[in-house]
């Protein structure tokens, strides 16, 4: 159930100041192609039922164990072969795997390290080992420092044996940072996450286009 003041929609969510911003990574920070990434797969695999691949509400159970860092790669692999009839390599899997993550916006960087000078910023992410160090070798591109830099804590769900929309893990995050649930904004662009932040009284906003991370923030008066 959600929260009576928090709402999946920007327009309805107050400009109130916030201490805090929690920010999800893939189509909020980083361009993300699900889509493609399933297409790519479908056409080596082509039984994949595409309501429980990775990233739907309803994904296969393996790739929320890998999420969490319940299995490893090799251990997913052979699931995903397993269950599908499949004989993927890892090279293949992980080509297909990694086709997801694209690139960072131009300018956005920036306006992370403007908006990390105002507010208290974090990274709340379902990211698995292998697109975390996808993710790296992208922000190299802009900087030489860690991507970590960018956030006073990050929280990626392969490390921390836990995933959205999971409210025990918006909870974690409240209680080890001192923070306050009605000056804290949670932004992901997934519904079933809004929710599970918002049982916790965190004001969570779902990111939905046409805005970007940018003019959605600028709509609730807050300038990266």
């Amino acid at each position: 159930m959600s929260h009576s003041g928090s709402e999946a929609f920007p327009t309805t969510i107050s400009t109130a100041p916030y201490d805090a911003i929690i920010l999800d990574l893939g189509g909020v920070i980083i361009n993300l192609d699900l889509q493609h990434c399933l297409e790519r797969f479908l056409e080596h695999v082509p039984n994949i039922d595409p309501t429980t691949f990775v990233g739907k509400p309803q994904q296969l159970g393996f790739y929320s164990e890998f999420e969490i860092g319940k299995i490893e790669a090799d251990e997913l692999l052979n699931k995903f072969n397993e269950h599908h009839g499949s004989s993927l390599g890892m090279k293949l899997f992980s080509d297909c795997w990694n086709s997801m993550v694209l690139d960072f916006p131009s300018g956005r960087i920036e306006r992370l390290k403007e908006l990390g000078r105002k507010k208290r910023l974090f990274l709340l992410s379902n990211i698995n080992e292998i697109h975390e160090a996808v993710l790296h070798k992208r922000y190299e591109r802009f900087s030489s420092e860690p991507f970590s830099r960018l956030f006073e804590r990050m929280y990626l769900s392969h490390r921390l044996g836990m995933r959205k929309p999971d409210p025990v893990v918006f909870q974690h995050l409240i209680d080890e940072n001192g923070l306050e649930p009605e000056r804290t904004l949670f932004i992901d662009d997934s519904k079933q996450h809004i929710l599970g932040a918002a049982e916790t009284g965190i004001k969570a906003v779902h990111l939905t286009d046409p805005h970007t991370l940018e003019t959605l923030l600028e709509s609730l008066g807050i300038r990266m």
